[in-house]
This record gives C-alpha cells, sequence and structure tokens, in this order.
C-alpha cells in the first residue's frame, strides 16, 4: 500500500509541473501576441524627423530656415511691389533622401502659409500679399499631409517694409 501513495503522489507532482509550464508557456505567447498585434517592432513607421524650409517670395528672394530655426527677421525697402510668400523645398534632417525635397504645388497640403499685418494693440489682420510700409508676419505650419513624417512646427518671418 505505501508504495501506490508515493506513485499517487509523484504524478500530483508531475500533474503540478506541467501545470506550471503551461501557464509560464501561455503567458510567454500571450505577450508575443500582444507585442506583435501593438507593431513594437513598427517603430521606424512612426519616426518624426526634424524640417528644415526654404521660403520663397515672390521677388526672387529665398529665405532658409535650417533645422531648430523658428523665427527670422528681415527689412525690406519700400519699392511697391506686392510680395507673396511660399515654402518652395523642404528638408527631413535624417531621413532616407538627404537632400531638398521641391515643393510641385503651394497646394500639396504639405505647409500651411499666411500672412499677417502687424497692427497696433498687437492685433492681426490676415493679407493675400504684402505692398505698403509697415510691419508683417508671414506664418509657415506644417500641415496635414508631412504630419506623419514631422512633428507639429511653426515658423515666422518677420518683415518690415520702411
Amino acid at each position: 500500500m505505501p508504495s501506490e501513495q508515493k506513485v499517487y503522489k509523484k504524478e500530483t507532482l508531475m500533474t503540478k509541473l506541467r501545470k506550471i509550464t503551461s501557464i509560464i508557456l501561455c503567458a510567454m505567447l500571450a505577450l508575443t501576441t500582444a507585442f506583435t498585434l501593438l507593431g513594437c517592432n513598427g517603430a521606424e513607421e512612426d519616426k518624426k524627423y526634424d524640417v528644415a524650409i526654404r521660403v520663397g517670395c515672390s521677388d526672387g528672394e529665398v529665405y532658409e530656415f535650417a533645422v531648430g530655426e523658428y523665427e527670422k527677421r528681415i527689412e525690406i525697402p519700400y519699392d511697391g511691389i506686392a510680395r507673396t510668400f511660399s515654402v518652395t523645398k523642404y528638408w527631413l534632417k535624417g531621413y532616407d533622401y538627404d537632400g531638398w525635397i521641391d515643393i510641385v504645388s503651394p497646394m500639396d497640403n504639405k505647409f500651411l502659409t499666411r500672412c499677417y499685418e502687424l497692427v497696433e494693440g498687437n492685433s492681426y489682420e490676415q493679407l493675400y500679399n504684402i505692398v505698403e510700409p509697415g510691419n508683417y508676419r508671414v506664418v509657415i505650419e506644417t500641415d496635414f499631409e508631412i504630419k506623419p513624417l514631422a512633428d507639429y512646427t511653426t515658423w515666422s518671418l518677420y518683415i518690415t517694409i520702411q
């Protein structure tokens, strides 16, 4: 009779070991599945790049904002020329293509550009172009077509026409 009890205890111990092993394996499988489904190995797809831009003016001038430069101030003598501004090229630092990328059309939804006249009392009046003497601000923002590659960024070009 004592030998039967020992066999029974061994089977119970083996059963417990099998259950523990099964639980550990199931937990490892569950974690592996969760990481795969959540896309932990897709970090490259979510990478955001720093952006440099070149802002072109209708008078032929180009103003470059290097990576990390978000504000620029310029003075232009009054000449009666109506000026409009738009991003002509951009560069994504560390991106697969290492160089300036052309903007084919200002309507490509990569950058949003607005011109404002700075009026007394810190109010703004939005303008299509800049002509008359005064203080102006051209605001450039990343738009929805470039947001998968770059964080939201705003640049300001302050212009004084004398």
